[in-house]
């Protein structure tokens, strides 16, 4: 199964990430934008709980908020909303999915 882990700042911590690629846009010249959140997404195959995974692994608990979805199914937004998915280039390599493996190897789930 493939699942979709989308781990979010909590706004009331200081959205340090959100508030780096609104202001990014407005620095490319792009108006119109009110407000920009971000989330880190994991698509992660396997035989797994994704909620433990979430909770346990990736999401902090005080300063995060995370989903866990299907990952064909579409992410919740407010309505009037746009998503934008951006991905690492091909043959980047990419820390986190080897220690995220590792991590859920640990926990007894493939």
């Amino acid at each position: 199964m493939l699942w979709r882990i989308d781990v979010t700042c909590l706004a009331e911590f200081g959205d340090i990430p959100s508030a780096g690629a609104l202001a990014a846009l407005r620095d490319f010249g792009v108006s119109g934008i009110e407000k920009v959140v971000t989330s880190t997404v994991y698509l992660i195959e396997g035989d797994l709980n994704p909620e433990k995974v979430a909770q346990e692994l990736l999401a902090d608990p005080v300063s995060e908020s995370y989903t866990a979805t299907f990952a064909n199914a579409p992410p919740k937004v407010p309505a009037g909303s746009r998503v934008i998915t951006v991905f690492k280039k091909p043959g980047v390599m990419d820390p986190v999915e080897a220690s995220a493996r590792k991590a859920i190897g640990d926990m007894g789930m493939k």
